[in-house]
């Protein structure tokens, strides 16, 4: 757990890992350079499970997640940030599962928000093939949801690469996906905390142009090198999830997402289908959004051969979606 003025949020993180059901474990907390009173608040609990650390200056995230791993003496490691909360049973259920499966290198869970944005479900992939895919786009991990088996990391030369801040834990979730299986347990198992301090919103251009260093090493591992234009599609359509309404970005998009299946069919880089599976979910955003402002979506989605890629559920909502505009449109 790192800790960096976390003292509004820092008990209830704390807590919720002390009160687990799951027991036997050592719970690492670095307080990294803080100016609160988030050191006299770790200092006020005197579980012999917690481990404390100090560091006089502030080191950034990066460093002290690589800290807490160099000292752990665990099979397993599992993060929690100092505003985010774990549910009882979410150390259990996820060293079950790796216990079960060793071809598993990473454990995530479902999230469900609190703070300032309450009650939203982010039902994250469960299929190791997909997950792998969904790093050309986007992070499919929430961090504090992540247990990892050690040995996962052990031969990567690097833990999180301080080359990428903030989305040093998206890099290091890539390099295992190329390596282990991956999957997240189908439950809400992590509370994540929206509020305006946090690294996401401080730190968001940051965060962009080293996610999309990340995104662009993939697609040059596909031998494609992106254009101005279809760097801001893939950005738009990955990270950001949202696409303008406008028919000739969509048939761009349209385009992209193409070229991107064609290379990968020839590199074989990731699995085919979970990427197909991809590409069939932001093939539908896309169209969803073309669709709040023109009903010509709808034929324009299903033209596509994308659209033959997506499964049974993203069919069933594109087509609830259309049925939907149909019926708004013939009520004007």
């Amino acid at each position: 757990m790192p800790v960096y003025n976390g003292s509004k949020y820092l008990r209830y993180a704390i807590d919720s890992i002390l009160k687990q059901t799951f027991i036997d474990f050592e719970l690492i907390i670095i307080n990294d350079g803080s100016t609160d009173n988030s050191v006299e608040i770790i200092g006020t609990y005197k579980d012999y499970r917690i481990i404390s650390l100090n560091n006089l200056t502030n080191t950034g995230l990066a460093n002290v997640r690589n800290q807490g791993i160099d000292i752990s003496r665990g099979e397993y490691i599992a993060w929690l940030d100092c505003d985010d909360v774990s549910c009882s049973t979410r150390l259990e259920k996820q060293v079950e599962l790796l216990e079960k499966d060793k071809s598993l290198g990473l454990c995530g869970t479902w999230v469900e928000t609190i703070g300032s944005v309450k009650g939203v479900v982010w039902k994250y992939p469960i299929s190791s093939n997909i997950l792998r895919s969904r790093m050309l786009f986007d992070d499919p991990f929430a961090t504090s949801s992540v247990m990892l088996r050690k040995s996962a990391i052990h031969n990567l030369g690097t833990y999180f690469d301080l080359e990428y801040p903030p989305a040093e834990d998206y890099e290091l979730w890539e390099r295992i996906s190329q390596k282990w299986n991956l999957t997240n347990i189908p439950e809400v198992l992590t509370l994540y905390r929206f509020h305006d301090m946090q690294t996401s919103v401080i730190n968001a251009e940051k965060q962009r142009a080293s996610v999309w260093e990340i995104q662009n090493r993939l697609l040059k591992s596909l031998g494609i090198d992106a254009t101005e234009q279809e760097k801001e599609i893939h950005l738009d359509i990955g990270v950001k999830w949202c696409c303008i309404p406008d028919i000739r970005v969509v048939k761009n998009a349209e385009l992209w997402l193409l070229k991107i299946e064609t290379a990968n069919r020839l590199k074989q880089i990731f699995p085919e289908n979970g990427l197909r599976s991809v590409l069939a979910e932001r093939w539908m955003l896309i169209a969803r959004s073309l669709a709040s402002k023109d009903f010509i979506a709808w034929p324009i989605y299903h033209r596509s051969q994308i659209s033959h890629w997506a499964d049974k559920r993203l069919w069933r909502a594109m087509s609830l979606f259309a049925k939907c505009i149909h019926h708004s449109w013939d009520e004007r």
